[in-house]
């Protein structure tokens, strides 16, 4: 009777633990958001890196670091303002998500599609395309 009592408390105390794991990890969204947030405070290219996939990782780290810092620069100039996620869709490790925000240059509406993928766990931005139409 004990070792019945000990194993499904056990088991309760594993599926409690998924459970708690599994809710703490962030949706892409949530993740992409906090890469746009990271933008405008990153002081290095460096500070965006635990938010973009290691392919994307690979091309940064092949640029010098001067061209790191120009490339961070335009995208602190660049990055839309206001950036909401409208829709997610997730399919296995990626997902896509619709974006809008306003334009950091013209300062009108701006839309994007963001793709997202899970490495170890965690969403990583992959590409991201923007449009705004000026009138």
């Amino acid at each position: 009777m004990k070792s019945l009592t000990a194993i499904i408390m056990l088991s309760m105390c594993v599926m409690f633990l998924t459970a708690t794991l599994c809710a703490a990890q962030d949706s892409p969204s949530a993740e992409y958001l906090k890469y746009v947030a990271a933008i405008s405070t990153a002081r290095s290219i460096k500070d965006l890196t635990p938010f973009i996939s290691a392919p994307k990782l690979k091309e940064l780290d092949a640029m010098p670091p001067s061209q790191q810092e120009q490339c961070l620069k335009f995208m602190q100039t660049v990055t839309a303002k206001n950036v909401k996620v409208d829709s997610e869709k997730i399919e296995g490790n990626r997902a896509t998500l619709a974006v809008s925000g306003t334009d950091a240059c013209g300062g009108g509406p701006t839309t994007g599609t963001v793709l997202m993928v899970k490495e170890n766990g965690t969403w990583k931005l992959e590409k991201e395309n923007w449009t705004t139409t000026y009138h």
